[in-house]
């Protein structure tokens, strides 16, 4: 088994938060709610073991992300949901020279969550999640050496910060 560390780190403008003193009490609409995103996915370098030695694998380009969620929200400006989310990032360098080859993530979340009702169409919320990443590895390796690393769908623990605003459209 390759151990690696694998974070999905994601981007989200919460500057509004500062604003939030009194309107953290405000009522905001209660119900369901699906929500779905795509994005950018910067990778931390990845530290394998191989029969030569270990190896750290860097992603200097930017990789995609997508997310799907779907939850409840309670008046009191709590949400519970469950989110799925994918990302992909290609392989730039192994052990310094040209690599090959992909990290993946599948993800599974159950997520808490507290919105700040600001009394308008903006309300930025902070939260947390835990839940399973299937971590696959896709042909790892430096292009010199031609060997490469190949592991499918490596069950982890993963866990996850949650910051950002929310813009509602319309009262539905």
């Amino acid at each position: 088994r390759l151990p690696m560390t694998f974070t999905k780190t994601s981007v989200a403008i919460v500057a509004l938060l500062a604003l939030a003193p009194a309107a953290a009490f405000a009522d905001t609409t209660p119900g369901w709610y699906v929500g779905a995103g795509a994005g950018a996915s910067f990778a931390e370098d990845s530290k394998g073991h191989t029969s030569a030695g270990d190896v750290t694998a860097t992603y200097e380009t930017p990789g995609v992300s997508f997310n799907g969620n779907g939850g409840y929200g309670w008046t009191n400006g709590f949400r519970a949901e469950g989110e799925v989310f994918y990302n992909n990032n290609t392989i730039d360098k192994v052990g310094g020279v040209n690599g090959t080859g992909h990290l993946s993530n599948l993800g599974f979340f159950a997520n808490g969550l507290y919105d700040f009702n600001m009394g308008s169409m903006f309300t930025p919320y902070v939260g947390a999640g835990v839940g399973v990443a299937l971590v696959s590895a896709g042909n790892i390796g430096a292009q010199a050496n031609g060997s490469a690393v190949n592991e499918k769908d490596v069950p982890e623990f993963a866990w996850q910060a949650i910051g950002g605003v929310a813009a509602q459209l319309d009262h539905n």
